[in-house]
């Protein structure tokens, strides 16, 4: 059984502009890859994305000027030197600070969920469609669900516990990059009880 992650293991976005700057979804993507992997080059990324090196580095900067990335290095590949890139808190989860006070933050926490959702979509999508994919069984590593239910006080610090072991087992690296990639992705929020519509 994997342990929860203590606080030391994650790294909180508390700036506005740190919010803000991963709104992006090619951003938060970028650091997905830098996350799992360890340490990256631009290409590394780019291979992970399939995206285009070139198209990439704009989006570079701005994490390296908001400090969610740092240089820590160059390798050469093909005859070119190429800078090696990790998150600022190397092996830390980066997570946004929930401040409930701030309408802007409270804007780019919706904006960042969005992100997050439509990169879930795209995963999902691109799975539907690998052979590798497997939808059945204690191997399954496509699938989908949402439900709601009524449940008690124990019952959400049970999902807390849950939701902070399968996280632990995903922030856990593998540097030599010989496991298989996978994406999961969640929202647990509180629903109001709509009032009844009068007839």
């Amino acid at each position: 059984m994997v342990d929860k992650m203590n606080d030391s293991e994650r790294y909180i976005l508390e700036s506005l502009s740190q919010l803000q700057v991963i709104t992006s979804p090619i951003k938060q993507e970028i650091i997905d890859v830098i996350q799992a992997r360890g340490q990256c080059s631009v290409s590394d990324i780019a291979e992970e994305l399939g995206r285009p090196a070139d198209g990439l580095y704009y989006h570079i900067k701005a994490l390296l000027k908001e400090q969610l990335v740092v240089e820590v290095g160059t390798t050469k590949k093909a005859g070119q030197v190429e800078t090696i890139y990790s998150t600022s808190q190397s092996g830390s989860l980066m997570e946004a600070g929930y401040d409930r006070s701030d309408p802007e933050k409270i804007k780019a926490m919706n904006k960042i969920v969005s992100s997050m959702m439509k990169i879930a979509v795209k995963d999902f999508s691109a799975g539907l469609t690998l052979g590798a994919a497997i939808v059945e069984g204690d191997n399954r590593n496509l699938s989908a669900t949402r439900i709601k239910s009524r449940l008690t006080n124990d019952e959400v610090r049970k999902v807390n516990r849950l939701l902070a072991e399968l996280t632990a087992i995903f922030n856990h690296q593998r540097r030599d990059n010989s496991e298989n990639l996978y994406s999961i992705a969640w929202i647990l929020a509180p629903i109001e009880a709509k009032p009844k519509r009068r007839v």
